[in-house]
C-alpha cells in the first residue's frame, strides 16, 4: 500500500514533493486508484520493481506510461525476486544507486 499511497498523495502535497519514489506499487489498491493519480503528477518519479514480484513489474510499467511524458519519469526494472523496500539494498546496489541519485538530483535542482 506504501507506493499507491504516496503516488496518490503526491498529486495533492503542499508544498510539492521534490521527487516520488515507487517501489513495487501496485496499479490500485483498497480503493485507491494509482494509474488515475499518476496521470496528474509533475514531479519527478523513480519507479522501481523486481523482474521476479508477481505482477508488480507490469504495474510499473503502466504506471510509467500512464505518467503524463512532460513528467520527469524513469523506470527501472531489476533482477529480483524482492519486494518494496527490500529492493532497496546496501550502497552501491542499482536500486539505492538509482534512489541517491533521484535525491541528489533534486537537491541540486532545488538549491
Amino acid at each position: 500500500m506504501g507506493a499507491t499511497a504516496s503516488l496518490a498523495a503526491a498529486t495533492e502535497l503542499k508544498p510539492a514533493a521534490a521527487v516520488v519514489v515507487s517501489l513495487s506499487a501496485p496499479e490500485a489498491f483498497q480503493g485507491v486508484d494509482a494509474i488515475d493519480a499518476v496521470k496528474e503528477l509533475t514531479v519527478p518519479v523513480l519507479y522501481i520493481a523486481g523482474v521476479a514480484d508477481g505482477t508488480f513489474p507490469d504495474s510499473a510499467n503502466a504506471l510509467y506510461d500512464a505518467t503524463p511524458s512532460g513528467t520527469s519519469r524513469t523506470l527501472l526494472i531489476v533482477t529480483s525476486s524482492s519486494h518494496g523496500s527490500h529492493l532497496v539494498g546496501v550502497p552501491g546496489s542499482e536500486v539505492r544507486d538509482a534512489i541517491d541519485n533521484a535525491l541528489k538530483q533534486r537537491a541540486t535542482a532545488g538549491t
